[in-house]
């Protein structure tokens, strides 16, 4: 389920990113801004003690710390994607060829995100466990809502 998310916010970043001549370091903050800000909406609606804050704000870093040069080696790949589609030479095998490197990073990150989910439900409370799925869903639905939009907008622009 977090992949999923995780891989809607990057669907998302990455149909407006690129269109807009962003460099990659551009790219990974604004990757990264947005993962902040799906975890701090998610943050707002738990009802976190100071000590709960502060411990997850210090969790929070080394997430981060660990994600970013993840992130990076995602926009290179989203980058060289838009390259090869924009080349004479686009083929499949080029594609394949990213995508297959994707996969790898995207391991790695996955598992980053399940180490950190279960650090964080430790922190969290039963009730806050509870309120923490309905949050979550809520955020996935509205990603996924957000993601199909933006594939309607591009669909109409061809």
């Amino acid at each position: 389920m977090l992949k999923k998310v995780f891989m809607t916010v990057v669907c998302l970043t990455t149909c407006m990113s690129f269109a807009f001549a962003q460099t990659v370091d551009e790219h990974t903050a604004e990757l990264m801004d947005l993962l902040k800000e799906h975890r701090s909406s998610i943050y707002e609606r738990l009802d976190l003690t100071p000590e709960q804050a502060a411990q997850i704000g210090e969790m929070d870093e080394k997430l981060y710390a660990e994600l970013e040069p993840e992130m990076k080696k995602l926009s290179v790949m989203v980058k060289r994607i838009e390259d090869i589609a924009n080349s004479e030479n686009c083929t499949k095998e080029a594609v394949l060829a990213v995508k297959k490197e994707f996969k790898g990073v995207e391991k790695g990150m996955v598992s980053i995100k399940k180490q950190y989910v279960k650090d964080f439900k430790k922190v969290l409370t039963a009730e806050q466990k509870s309120q923490y799925r309905v949050v979550r869903a809520q955020k996935q639905a509205e990603l996924k809502l957000q993601m199909q939009q933006q594939q309607m907008s591009g669909q109409n622009m061809r």
